[in-house]
C-alpha cells in the first residue's frame, strides 16, 4: 500500500505504541507526536514536553501523563549561558491547575553530547542537575526562589567536590567557566 511520509509517520507511532502496550509497556513519545496526533494517542501513552509548541496544560487538561523537559529556556544542561538560577525558577507545572499538575510524572535535565566530552562532561553537568532535582523533588512550597535555594546550592557544590565530583563553580555565570579566583569552595 501506497502511503505518505505522514501516514507513514501516524502508523509507525500508532503501530509502535500498540506493541509497547500489548507487552505491558507504557510509550513515552516527544512533544511533537503530541502536537501532531493530540487524542489519536492511547491515554496511557507519557509526553515528554520539550518544544515550546503545546504547553503543559494542552498535555494534562486532555488526561495524558507529562514530564517535563524544555528547549530552548529549559532544563538544557548543555545550554551553557543558562544560570543555575534560571533553571531553578522553572515551574514545571507551568500554567496547570492543582488537579492537572498530578499529571505531570516529573522532568529531565538533558545532556547532548555536541558540546562536551569526557574532559568536561561532570562540570558541565554538575552541580546545575542538583538544582533541577531539588525542584523535581521537593515540595513546591520549599523551592520558591532561587536566592532561597542559594546556600543550599553552593554548600551541593561543595559536597560534590568532596565527593571527588568535578562539579563547576556554583556562581559560574557560564558552565564549566574556570573559579573568578582562589578561595574557598564557597567562594567560588
Amino acid at each position: 500500500k501506497s502511503m505518505q511520509s505522514s501516514d507513514a509517520f501516524n502508523y509507525f507511532i500508532h503501530r509502535t505504541n500498540e506493541i509497547a502496550l500489548k507487552h505491558g509497556k507504557i510509550p513515552i513519545v516527544w512533544s511533537e507526536v503530541f502536537d501532531r496526533l493530540g487524542t489519536k494517542l492511547d491515554n496511557r501513552t507519557i509526553v515528554q514536553k520539550w518544544l515550546k509548541t503545546a504547553s503543559i496544560k494542552d498535555i494534562v487538561s486532555k488526561g495524558y501523563r507529562a514530564l517535563w523537559s524544555q528547549s530552548p529556556g529549559g532544563w538544557y544542561l548543555d545550554h551553557l549561558n543558562d544560570p543555575w538560577q534560571q533553571i531553578y525558577e522553572i515551574e514545571p507545572c507551568e500554567d496547570a491547575n492543582e488537579e492537572e499538575c498530578k499529571l505531570v510524572l516529573g522532568g529531565g535535565g538533558e545532556m547532548w553530547g555536541e558540546t562536551v566530552d569526557t574532559s568536561d562532561l561532570e562540570q558541565t553537568v554538575w552541580p546545575k542537575l542538583g538544582a533541577i532535582a531539588e525542584r523535581l523533588w521537593s515540595p513546591k512550597e520549599k523551592t520558591k526562589t532561587a536566592e532561597e535555594a542559594e546556600p543550599r546550592y553552593r554548600q551541593f557544590r561543595c559536597l560534590l567536590n568532596r565527593r571527588n565530583v568535578k562539579a563547576a563553580p556554583s556562581m559560574n555565570t557560564i558552565s564549566r567557566q574556570s573559579p573568578h579566583g582562589p578561595g574557598a569552595c564557597l567562594d567560588q
